[in-house]
């Protein structure tokens, strides 16, 4: 199962053959998570996800996952306006929810 090309390969750093093999091979798409767990659910395929959205999918129950073994990295951003328009709270904003990130990511791994 593919995301339709809502999450692009690079946003994930997906080896590009990985991801043309999964692309040919794709039966079913889907747009979020959500969708995706009730299609492996009800179908018994599978589908490739960011380890967040695949605890969410296991903790709505019917599907399990297991880690790959491509180390994926993530990037995430703050979007503003403009360089002028990022405010002392909105940088702190952006410290807390990084920390909070980065926090997700170990328990997320030791769930692994």
């Amino acid at each position: 199962m593919t995301f339709g090309g809502a999450y692009p390969d690079e946003m994930m750093e997906m080896e590009a053959e990985l991801s043309a093999k999964l692309r040919a091979t794709s039966r079913l798409s889907a747009t979020n998570m959500p969708v995706a767990a009730a299609l492996v659910r009800e179908t018994g395929a599978f589908a490739l996800a960011d380890p967040f959205s695949a605890e969410q999918a296991v903790r709505m129950g019917g599907v399990t996952f297991r880690k790959i073994q491509q180390e994926l990295k993530y990037h995430i951003a703050v979007i503003t306006p403009g360089p002028e328009r990022l405010t002392l709270h909105a940088f702190e904003l952006a410290e807390i929810l990084a920390a909070q990130v980065t926090e997700r990511v170990n328990q997320v791994k030791a769930y692994l």
